[in-house]
């Protein structure tokens, strides 16, 4: 907001004026916070706000204030969804990786007996596709257990992504 606009009513000095979205005129969310003369911190209690349609959300931290030039920003967004703590585009991944798993533990289930019953007789070609499915059952619990635990607790867990990947 500029001298000018501030003058004629249209807004207050030093704000930043954000146009609505003529089909939701409660977005964009705006959260103002100030700082007391002589502070150095503001200390924001937690908001909660509510997203009624699905999509990518930035969040922007502004200020017009020459004053507050080189201002230090320092905290923590939490998103989540009505299903969990994961991405939107990453919520399908977890139903994959889970079905996935299910079709390689049939697989398994359907392979390995006829490899161990003729193991004598079988070649090296089966022990090695054996390997291939143990392995690939492995990574896709891996896998599938990392998703389900960041959607349920919003972090992941350094030991379990690394074996994930």
């Amino acid at each position: 907001c500029t001298t000018k606009l501030a003058d004629a009513g249209s807004c207050k000095l030093g704000e930043v004026m954000i146009s609505a979205d003529p089909n939701d005129p409660e977005w964009p969310k705006r959260i103002p916070t100030f700082f007391k003369r002589g502070e150095e911190e503001v200390k924001m209690s937690p908001e909660a706000v509510i997203i009624k349609k699905t999509g990518w959300y930035t969040v922007y931290f502004m200020t017009c204030d020459p004053e507050l030039d080189g201002t230090t920003i320092r905290g923590r967004t939490v998103w989540k969804s009505r299903g969990g703590y994961l991405q939107g585009d990453k919520a399908p991944l977890m139903k994959f990786y889970a079905s996935m798993l299910l079709a390689y533990v049939v697989l398994g289930l359907l392979w390995f007996p006829q490899v161990a019953q003729y193991w004598k007789d079988g070649i090296q070609l089966h022990r090695h596709i054996s390997l291939v499915i143990a392995f690939t059952m492995g990574e896709l619990a891996f896998l599938y257990f990392d998703f389900a635990y960041v959607d349920s607790a919003g972090t992941s867990p350094m030991e379990v992504t690394v074996w994930a990947i």
